[in-house]
């Protein structure tokens, strides 16, 4: 099974402004729903969850109407039959390995990402990095201080020309 992640952040590595908004560009956002439509499973924190629920209804469907596994330990039931909440990411594995689902992206937010690098269970990281700098936001990670991983960069592309986007992948 391969579980990759993407995430879009600014120069300064936030994920989003410290209220939820992602002032991206047009062109980020339709190059992350191109990506994410070649996997059939998207995990997904329920902050984020929450806020992609919000902002579009059927923005889900825009990314190919994936299976989505939500991470939270509160939330107990999505309103969709393809969406399924776990409570962590040794269950979203299960889940996945129980569906036959071979890949899976991790799209957000900064929590869920740093509980997936915590289990190992990353192979690949996509960060698109757009040129903004905001003084306060979400960072990238919530990681304890003491926690470390050497990821080797695979692939530094662009693809707008706004946005440069770097691929790490596990190191051997």
């Amino acid at each position: 099974m391969t579980i990759d992640a993407y995430l879009t952040t600014s120069i300064n590595g936030m994920i989003a402004q410290l209220n939820g908004d992602t002032p991206w560009s047009d062109a980020t956002w339709q190059s992350y729903a191109r990506l994410a439509r070649k996997y059939p499973a998207v995990i997904v924190g329920k902050a984020t969850y929450g806020i992609i629920q919000a902002s579009s209804p059927d923005e889900f469907e825009k990314l190919g109407d994936p299976r989505v596994l939500v991470i939270s330990r509160r939330m107990k039931k999505t309103g969709s039959a393809m969406h399924r909440v776990v409570p962590g990411p040794q269950s979203a594995l299960a889940v996945l390995k129980r569906l036959r689902i071979k890949r899976a992206l991790v799209i957000g937010g900064s929590k869920t990402l740093s509980l997936f690098l915590q289990a190992d269970a990353i192979d690949k990281l996509i960060v698109d990095i757009e040129p903004q700098i905001f003084g306060e936001g979400i960072p990238l990670v919530d990681l304890p201080a003491s926690w470390k991983r050497t990821y080797a960069s695979v692939r530094v592309s662009q693809p707008s020309s706004k946005v440069a986007r770097v691929t790490y992948s596990k190191a051997a």
